[in-house]
């Protein structure tokens, strides 16, 4: 008789028993589950800095490259000036852009408001 009742699983060790596999095994799933989702929402929320930081970073890299460009223009114009200094049409130029001067034989007209 002992042993029909050890064959039917009565006097077996209780962890084992079916119900309790299944516990110990849903609380692992369960923590397994919890790990990962709390994984995945960090990861989520830092690749959403880093989005930010690149978008943040591309728009100083085109703003820099935007300010070269016309520093580089300037830095052109200034070099054909002091090229051109010695050149008299430029004298002429300048004196008449920036002074008001008229070479002679021109009639210098001037308007007010």
């Amino acid at each position: 008789m002992g042993s029909a009742l050890l064959q039917s699983g009565e006097f077996t060790n209780p962890r084992s028993r079916p119900e309790v596999r299944f516990g110990k095994t849903f609380f692992q799933t369960c923590w397994t589950v919890f790990f990962l989702v709390v994984c995945s929402g960090i990861y989520m929320q830092k690749s959403r800095g880093r989005d930010a930081a690149i978008s943040e970073l591309s728009f100083r890299l085109q703003e820099t490259e935007k300010m070269r460009a016309i520093a580089i223009q300037e830095r052109e114009d200034l070099q054909l000036r002091l090229q051109s200094q010695s050149d008299p049409a430029w004298i002429e130029m300048v004196l008449m852009r920036d002074l008001g001067v008229v070479p002679e034989g021109w009639i210098k007209v001037q308007f007010t408001l």
